[in-house]
């Protein structure tokens, strides 16, 4: 959704990670996270390829609505195709996928789940009981199997198949090609509003620097790739580790043009780490601002607030990183009128200030909690990103609603926001620039998605 019309060239990892699973089969990889498309692009290549088995991973639930649609057109056409299901949201969703058709649905770290689907099918297999970590139907009931225990190490995973994957141009370096990269898997904090805690059981493995190595020179040298997306849930918190890994890339001459996401204390109490990872070269980093209200990140069990984000914001710009700052608008417990200081400060201390509408995400604490107090309300529009919000009355959601559009209004066409643009250099005006075709395309998205044109 939103992310991905900023960062086009921002390929997925997760289909390249399984599809590395089963070396030997004849595996046609479609990438549509980033793609415009209509999703008889999804049936045609099914009609061209006719594979065996079909795997969908749903990891974002803004998502979930669309791929189930998708699903219900391919088995008008294709009602023998056996097919897979996994991902964040298809984990918390199960049963939706189930009843669309989908004959197991991976729940949780899905690697080892979906080789022995695989190795099962090959043979002809239909009971997949014994094998845990999976969801399926069973005489018309829903059965869940035995938990699959977490990975203890990921460096025991292969290469993913990057070849399998469609080479991207870097939209922010002229003449490189982009790739993406995972360091490190899980967080061990405990954000409430967040679904990677909650998928990852607020486990946190991060691969020895000898591998992460080995994957950037072959990202480097081999596929020549010279933008790299860490695609990590929260970079760099092993700050020893992280600090020798930089170290290496500078002395192997491993330097890539990085990008990741990072907590705002990461940076404002490393800042020795920070210019390390930018002589490696780290170009930007996408911040977790959420709030400068400490007692509205409080209610969310986060740590943070004006201070460490204006001490994250002074270092970044210190050593030439580029800020994507995200802010949530709306969260609980803070007035209609709180926002004036997060969006004044969020503003200053980014160089491209991202607005997300607070939601509630299935499967999280918060969104626990809420449901069982009956305050969970989902919005109509299905194409909305993050539909669940927490119930409201009519003039306040109004009202909410008007202000949400107002500050998007004054992030970018505002004349402060106009100012900072003319002002702007090097890669921060890279980053706003890139917030306004963002923008453009998104709009255009929904505008068309309201009057019937299906473009995404």
């Amino acid at each position: 959704m939103t992310t991905s019309f900023f960062h086009p060239d921002w390929g997925a990892l997760n289909l390249p990670q399984l599809a590395a699973m089963v070396p030997d089969e004849e595996i046609k990889i479609i990438d549509n996270w980033h793609h415009w498309f209509r999703q008889e692009t999804v049936i045609q290549s099914l009609k061209h390829f006719k594979p065996d088995v079909l795997a969908i991973s749903n990891s974002t639930a803004a998502d979930t609505n669309r791929v189930l649609e998708m699903v219900e057109k391919i088995r008008t056409t294709n009602s023998d195709i056996r097919m897979i299901a996994g991902g964040q949201a298809a984990s918390v969703r199960y049963k939706d996928f189930l009843d669309v058709g989908f004959e197991t649905v991976v729940m949780g770290e899905g690697e080892y789940s979906f080789k022995d689907i695989i190795e099962r099918m090959k043979k002809g297999e239909c009971d997949f009981s014994d094998i845990p970590g999976l969801s399926f139907k069973k005489a018309g009931e829903y059965t869940i199997t035995t938990p699959r225990p977490l990975l203890k190490t990921i460096d025991n995973l292969p290469f993913p198949a990057w070849h399998l994957m469609p080479q991207l141009r870097s939209n922010f370096f002229k003449g490189m090609h982009a790739s993406v990269i995972e360091s490190s898997r899980g967080c061990p904090y405990t954000c409430d509003f967040c679904a990677v805690q909650s998928f990852w059981k607020r486990s946190y493995r991060k691969k020895s620097n000898e591998r992460i190595i080995e994957e950037l020179k072959y990202l480097k040298t081999r596929l020549g790739c010279g933008q790299v997306y860490f695609i990590d849930d929260s970079f760099a918190l092993n700050v020893k580790e992280y600090t020798e890994l930089f170290e290496m890339m500078i002395r192997k001459n491993l330097t890539v043009k990085g990008f990741s996401q990072i907590r705002p204390d990461t940076v404002a109490n490393n800042p020795e780490m920070i210019e390390l990872a930018a002589r490696a070269g780290f170009w930007g980093f996408l911040v977790g601002f959420d709030s400068y209200n400490e007692d509205e990140l409080k209610m969310v069990h986060k740590s943070g607030g004006t201070d460490i984000n204006n001490k994250a914001s002074e270092i970044l710009r210190k050593n030439g990183i580029g800020i994507f700052g995200v802010h949530m608008f709306g969260m609980p417990g803070i007035g209609l009128n709180g926002f004036k200081k997060t969006f004044k400060m969020g503003m200053r201390n980014s160089d491209t200030f991202r607005m997300s509408r607070f939601s509630l995400i299935p499967g999280t604490p918060l969104f626990s909690t809420m449901l069982q107090q009956n305050k969970v309300d989902e919005a109509p529009g299905r194409y909305v990103p993050y539909s669940h919000k927490i119930k409201t009355d009519k003039n306040r959601e109004r009202k909410t609603n008007l202000l949400y559009v107002w500050y998007e209004f004054k992030s970018l066409l505002g004349l402060k926001a106009i100012a900072k643009f003319i002002k702007s250099r090097g890669i921060s005006r890279k980053l706003q620039f890139r917030a306004y075709i963002t923008a453009t395309r998104y709009v255009l998205y929904l505008g068309l998605r309201k009057i019937g044109i299906e473009i995404l």
